[in-house]
């Protein structure tokens, strides 16, 4: 999972997933120059190369890539951002939020950020957690407070982000997101 508050390539550590089998329907809003819509399995190649450039964590097959992913196409239908979640129960693992530099500052991740708090409480997921390594005040901003790493669930202290995708030195944060709907 990534930011995009700064122009260094972003180093968060946030990925997609979900148990849940039931379809998500594609819903496309514009947003500026940018359409978001739910991740389809087109998208896997392009969203690899951002997070790849991101210096993000790869996508893994336990990234649970598909519908709890969102990504975002600039007018000529070019990849400009994603954000996604793995999602154990109840909880879930922000991951993979990452938007490509010229598209930095105009709100995307946070729309992409908002869009997936929201689908996670209408899936009912309670608490989203994430690990940051540069982004703690970005996070913040959205409502997330800094735990320590042990405090999170053993479903997500079990993913490949938290047991070894991302940097020991990363940050855990989480946010309750009953409210977000």
């Amino acid at each position: 999972m990534a930011n995009h508050a700064t122009t260094s390539a972003p180093k968060a550590c946030c990925g997609p997933t979900c148990c849940k089998s039931e379809p998500i329907p594609q819903s496309v809003a514009p947003f500026g120059e940018f359409q978001v819509r739910t991740a389809m399995d087109s998208d896997h190649d392009a969203v690899s190369a951002l997070l790849s450039a991101s210096n993000l964590a790869a996508l893994d097959p336990a990234s649970q890539f598909g519908p709890q992913y969102v990504v975002a196409h600039d007018a000529k239908d070019r990849l400009v951002g994603v954000a996604g979640l793995e999602v154990y129960g109840d909880n879930a693992l922000l991951r993979s939020v990452a938007v490509v530099p010229s598209f930095r500052s105009q709100g995307l991740a946070r729309q992409l950020t908002q869009d997936r708090l929201r689908w996670a409480a209408g899936h009912n997921v309670s608490t989203v957690y994430l690990l940051t390594t540069d982004a703690i005040s970005y996070w913040r901003r959205h409502g997330f407070a800094e735990i320590g790493r042990n405090q999170a669930p053993s479903s997500i202290r079990s993913t490949v982000q938290w047991s070894g995708g991302c940097s020991t030195f990363a940050i855990a944060m989480k946010k309750q997101v009953a409210n977000e709907r």
